[in-house]
C-alpha cells in the first residue's frame, strides 16, 4: 500500500500533522498521524509523536498503544522509554512506569527526568525541607547545628529565638538566615577540632542538628560522632540522603547528575553498632531523611570501632539491600504525625 500513496503527499500530511502538534491542535495532528500510519505502520517518528500527543493532551492511555508499538521498533531509545513510563505513571501504572523509566536509565544512565520521575514516584508527598519546618516548629530547639549550609534553605527555616550554628567552607549564602545565625567558613572536621561547641552555644548541648555534608559514608559518620558528643539524650539529629533512589545514584563515586552519595549506610551502620539509639527514616523526597535521638553523648562505639566500621561498610553497594530496603533503613512514610508519636514515645521512655 505505501508504494500506491505519493512520497511527496505523505511528507505534506507529515508537515501539515506537525504543524497541529505544535499548535496543540491534537486531534488533528492524531488525524494526520494515523493517516500515514494506515500506509507506513510502522513508522517511528510517527508512531513517537502520536503517543506524545496524547500524553500532552490528557489521553495517556491512549498513549500507551502507540508508544509501546515505538519501542519495539527501536526498543535503544530513551525518549520512548521515557514518555512510555510517563504514559503508565499517568495512569496509574506504577510498576511498569518504573520499569520503563529504568530501561530508560540503562540506554542513558544520566538521564535527569527520568531519575526525577522515579523520584516522584517512590517519595510521595513533601519535600524533605517540609519535615526539617515542622521539626523546628514542633520542638522549638533552644539551639541548632546544621552542617553543609550551602545556600541557607534549610538554616533559614530554624525559628528566630534558636541560637543557630552553621558550618559550611563555601557557603553561597542566598537565603535571610536567623537573626541569631553563626556561619562558620570551614569544613565539619577542623570546626569540631578548633571550636568549643558548648560556648558557642551559651553552654548548651545541642537540641537539633541536621547533616548535610560531604556525601559520603564515612564523613557523615564523622559528623555523627561529632554531634552526638555535644548533644544531649533528646536531641535529634536529622540526616539527609538516607534512602537511595537506586544503585547508581548511591554509589561512592559520583557518575550522574541526580546523586545522593552512600550515606544511606550510616543508617545501617548505627543500627548495627549502636542499638540503643532511635532510629527512623522518613521518605521524603529526594532521597529521605534520617532521624535520630535518644543520644549519648558518652559512647564510644563508633569512635573505638572506626576502622572497622570503613572497612565493614565502604565496600557495600546498595544492591546487598535492595529486596529488603524498608526494614534495612527503618524506612516510614512521609508523614509528620508518626514522626511526633515516635518522637514523644522516645522521651517518655527517656525520663523513664
Amino acid at each position: 500500500m505505501a508504494a500506491v500513496m505519493d512520497g511527496d503527499k505523505l511528507a505534506n500530511i507529515f508537515r501539515q500533522a506537525t504543524a497541529a502538534h505544535q499548535q496543540q491542535k491534537f486531534r488533528d495532528a492524531q488525524a494526520g498521524y494515523t493517516k500515514i500510519l494506515k500506509w507506513i505502520p510502522d513508522h517511528f517518528d510517527v508512531l513517537h509523536l502520536l503517543g506524545q500527543s496524547f500524553i500532552e493532551e490528557g489521553r495517556p492511555s491512549q498513549a500507551v498503544r502507540w508508544l509501546r508499538q515505538a519501542s519495539a521498533i527501536q526498543p535503544d531509545n530513551a525518549d520512548v522509554c521515557y514518555d512510555l513510563g510517563l504514559a503508565y505513571r499517568t495512569t496509574g501504572q506504577n510498576a511498569l512506569a518504573t520499569r520503563a523509566y529504568n530501561r530508560a536509565l540503562e540506554i542513558e544512565p544520566d538521564r535527569l527526568n527520568a531519575h526525577l520521575s522515579l523520584v516522584e514516584m517512590k517519595f510521595p508527598g513533601e519535600h524533605y525541607t517540609a519535615m526539617l519546618r515542622q521539626l523546628h516548629q514542633l520542638l522549638k530547639p533552644a539551639t541548632y547545628l546544621e552542617i553543609g549550609v550551602e545556600t541557607g534553605q534549610s538554616m533559614a527555616l530554624a525559628q528566630p529565638e534558636t541560637r543557630c550554628i552553621g558550618i559550611d567552607p563555601e557557603p553561597c549564602i542566598s537565603s535571610p538566615l536567623p537573626p541569631r545565625c553563626d556561619i562558620f567558613p570551614q569544613t565539619s572536621d577542623s570546626f569540631f577540632e578548633q571550636s568549643d561547641v558548648r560556648s558557642l552555644l551559651e553552654q548548651q548541648n545541642i537540641e537539633f542538628a541536621f547533616i548535610d555534608g560531604l556525601h559520603v559514608f564515612e564523613a557523615a559518620l564523622r559528623d555523627f560522632m561529632h554531634v552526638e558528643a555535644c548533644a544531649g539524650q533528646h536531641s535529634l539529629v536529622a540526616i539527609h540522603d538516607c534512602i537511595p533512589l537506586n544503585t547508581i545514584t548511591s554509589a561512592r563515586e559520583r557518575s550522574t547528575n541526580f546523586w545522593s552519595g552512600d550515606i544511606w549506610k550510616l543508617i545501617l551502620c548505627l543500627k548495627k553498632y549502636r542499638p540503643d539509639l532511635a532510629i527512623i527514616n522518613v521518605a521524603a523526597k529526594p532521597t529521605g531523611l534520617g532521624l535520630v535521638t535518644n543520644l549519648d553523648p558518652t559512647n564510644r562505639t563508633l569512635q573505638t570501632q572506626y576502622e572497622q566500621i570503613l572497612r565493614e561498610y565502604i565496600p557495600m553497594t546498595y544492591d546487598a539491600i535492595a529486596s529488603d530496603e524498608r526494614n534495612a533503613l527503618n524506612i516510614i512514610a512521609n508523614d509528620m504525625k508518626p514522626v511526633t508519636e515516635w518522637l514523644r514515645e522516645w522521651r517518655v521512655q527517656g525520663a523513664c
